[in-house]
């Protein structure tokens, strides 16, 4: 075989190397590992915090399954059927928080010690299970790209529930987070009145590049690739999951978290989605929080700003600033 043939040959094999690769990698972020595991997301904590932290995490679990929700249904978009639970803190409430948990994670288990604690302020809650995760129909996440376009959906369950002078306040951890950001950019009814944000990422090419640095991949040479079969199997792309972009739009209030030792998403991301949003409401740094320990780590600075907002948005009759 002629030389050139030789660099063909090796070509060809490398460009299929890369396209595996890149493939494995795209399924790595975007394919769920099914029902998340309690026990496993416990075990996982307990080497990174605090042990007395994850009793209180498990202490709340035990208060959240004591309750009784109902489920709630939507379709999609595109024609996905997704769930949720509606905690009910009074009856015909019209005060209600929807909530979005994070990748690979699911609501009760990130929001174990919220949940109880917002129906004793008072307020309905909407946990949902974000596609393709836990209850809800669908293949890939797409790290708040397509859930983003959920968000109105699901506000729209809520109005339709609780009446058109229902106060809607949206609140997300990690993607989630990422996720109630990106819907700031598109257009949400009246009803919602603010949003919380806390250990978001500012877009998933940052996040992506971020965690590269750490398991020492080239993330910045494989993200097209892998936006490659993000946009062929999965119908969306990684560059359209700029929160920054969203935040510029949207003069929603907006209440932001993040720990100062969160190693998965950097808090330089919520410090970029602080200098981008244009009415923050108050941005939480939490000294020595891992991701998602926010309100565990800082929680009467939490509670404060909580209260603060919730009664802002719910007395205030145009919470949005120009």
């Amino acid at each position: 075989m002629p030389f050139w043939g030789i660099l063909l040959c090796v070509a060809a094999g490398l460009g299929c190397l890369w396209a595996l690769i890149s493939w494995l990698l795209f399924r790595f972020a975007c394919v769920p590992r099914g029902l998340a595991d309690e026990k496993l997301l416990l075990k996982k904590l307990e080497k990174m915090a605090d042990p007395t932290l994850v009793d209180r995490i498990e202490e709340g679990l035990q208060k959240v399954r004591a309750l009784n929700p109902e489920d709630a249904f939507v379709q999609s978009f595109d024609g996905l059927k997704l769930h949720a639970r509606y905690f009910a803190a009074a009856p015909q409430n019209k005060r209600v928080l929807v909530m979005f948990h994070g990748w690979n994670s699911y609501a009760e288990f990130d929001f174990s010690l919220a949940i109880p604690a917002f129906l004793a302020l008072g307020w309905d809650l909407l946990v949902v299970d974000q596609r393709a995760q836990n209850g809800s129909e669908g293949k890939y996440m797409t790290f708040g790209a397509l859930e983003s376009r959920d968000v109105p959906t699901w506000v729209q369950y809520v109005v339709d529930r609780c009446g058109e002078d229902a106060v809607i306040v949206l609140d997300g951890l990690s993607m989630g987070a990422s996720t109630v950001m990106l819907a700031m950019g598109h257009e949400l009814p009246p009803q919602v009145r603010g949003v919380i944000a806390d250990c978001g990422f500012d877009s998933a090419v940052n996040e992506m590049v971020h965690l590269g640095r750490q398991w020492h991949l080239p993330a910045k040479l494989m993200i097209p690739s892998m936006n490659f079969w993000a946009k062929r199997l999965a119908h969306f792309s990684f560059y359209d999951t700029d929160t920054t972009k969203a935040l510029a739009q949207s003069t929603l209030p907006l209440l932001l978290a993040h720990g100062t030792a969160d190693t998965f998403v950097p808090p330089e991301c919520s410090a970029r989605n602080a200098a981008a949003c244009r009415n923050l409401f108050d941005h939480i740094v939490a000294e020595g929080a891992i991701h998602g320990f926010s309100y565990l780590v800082a929680t009467t600075r939490y509670q404060t700003a909580i209260n603060d907002f919730f009664h802002t948005v719910s007395t205030d009759t145009n919470p949005c600033k120009e």
